[in-house]
């Protein structure tokens, strides 16, 4: 890649310090809807994968124009969607920090998948 291609691809911003809170704020309604439905586990699951999302998307803003981008964008949701419905019920109690290996993971391959993508294909 010259330096002319390579200053014209843009980046991975780098995220404000309020994203984080801010994307736990907006899995909230999940956890709240399945605790209602009596499954309060997977909505702790929901509300992390909805927040890593978020992440994933505010800080891979400028790939918004690249089609890769809106399919990692699809197939990640749909994966998050399998994710969630295959906790199984029950009364066991995970705390965050048994899912946080698991979050940073999910946020690092798909931000890693994103950019590559954009770069190999450009479409």
């Amino acid at each position: 890649m010259t330096d002319e291609e390579h200053a014209a691809f843009p980046g991975p911003e780098k995220y404000p310090k309020w994203l984080v809170p801010v994307a736990l704020f907006f899995g909230l309604p999940l956890f709240g809807l399945f605790a209602y439905l009596g499954n309060p586990l997977r909505g702790f699951v929901a509300a992390l994968s909805m927040s890593a999302m978020v992440v994933v998307i505010v800080t891979l803003w400028n790939f918004r124009r690249y089609i890769v981008f809106w399919i990692c964008v699809i197939i990640s949701s749909a994966l998050h969607v399998i994710l969630i419905y295959s906790i199984k019920d029950g009364d066991t109690h995970f705390s965050g920090i048994v899912f946080a290996p698991a979050f940073i993971a999910d946020f690092l391959f798909w931000q890693t998948l994103v950019v590559w993508g954009v770069r190999q294909f450009r479409f």
